[in-house]
């Protein structure tokens, strides 16, 4: 495996530009390896991806009390592995000679309202705020209404009502923040995709390996039940995520066709994005 295991070693309070000096070096490692000047994110996110099978699952927003975002490759929760192989497909693609700088800012770009880290109610945790942050400044595009036409409805607050799940919003200031931002996501409209469209053959000709789906689960407060990318094998494509129940990235064993139906009475749907 070409990624270097690293120890964790984030002081508290440390932001994404401090971090293990063999993170470091893994990331450039990745990015050299897989460097495409001039390519699209999308054409290398899923060989990327790949090398993080078999990481462990940490959710740091519910561990960490400063609320800052870190670039760490020794562990991730669902959006942190998303947001760290986007960080790292984009960067492998600029042309130039990467830097390490050039890895922070794209992570900060996929993970951070408007690009910009301010602590922890900066970091979207929502895929709805995910979404219309990262297509509007041109990290990824959304394929979802190209296939369907389907919403539903939901008002997105479930870190504020479960405040004591997140040490970051102890703090009076951060939790009034990020009350703010949940209002904007009352009686959202979220797009989605029927789960049994995976079996679609106009879907299953258009999705690629390192595409990014999000499958939407049926909690009132919240949106996805779980989010990662699409790796094509024989039987169709399967979905690799950092697995809170497997404690680490998995590539699921059943195709998506299959998985959507094994969860239906958790899955209504999906949605379908690309890296650009």
């Amino acid at each position: 495996m070409a990624v270097i295991m690293a120890a964790s070693c984030y002081g508290e309070g440390e932001a994404v530009r401090v971090h293990c000096p063999s993170d470091t070096a893994s990331a450039m490692e990745t990015v050299r390896r897989f460097a495409a000047p001039g390519s699209y994110p999308s054409a290398v996110a899923g060989d990327i991806a790949m090398l993080f099978e078999g990481i462990s699952y940490e959710s740091a927003m519910r561990t960490d009390s400063a609320g800052m975002l870190q670039l760490r490759l020794d562990a991730f929760d669902e959006m942190s592995f998303v947001n760290t192989v986007g960080a790292l497909s984009k960067t492998a693609v600029r042309p130039g000679v990467a830097r390490i700088r050039d890895i922070e800012e794209a992570l900060v770009s996929m993970s951070c309202r408007r690009g910009e880290e301010s602590g922890f109610p900066s970091i979207m945790a929502y895929g709805a705020d995910w979404a219309i942050d990262n297509r509007g400044r041109g990290n990824v595009v959304e394929l979802t209404e190209s296939f369907s036409r389907l919403f539903k409805t939901k008002s997105l607050d479930y870190l504020t009502r479960h405040r004591s799940e997140f040490p970051a919003l102890a703090d009076s200031a951060a939790f009034d923040r990020q009350k703010m931002i949940e209002m904007g996501f009352r009686s959202h409209k979220i797009p989605y995709m029927k789960r049994q469209s995976f079996e679609w053959k106009d879907v299953e000709s258009e999705m690629a390996d390192g595409d990014i789906v999000m499958l939407l689960g049926n909690n009132p407060e919240f949106d996805w039940l779980a989010v990662g990318f699409v790796i094509q094998k024989e039987d169709g494509f399967h979905l690799l995520h950092a697995s809170p129940e497997e404690g680490k990235v998995v590539l699921e064993e059943m195709p998506l066709s299959r998985y959507v139906k094994k969860y239906a009475g958790q899955i209504y749907g999906y949605r379908w994005f690309r890296l650009k």
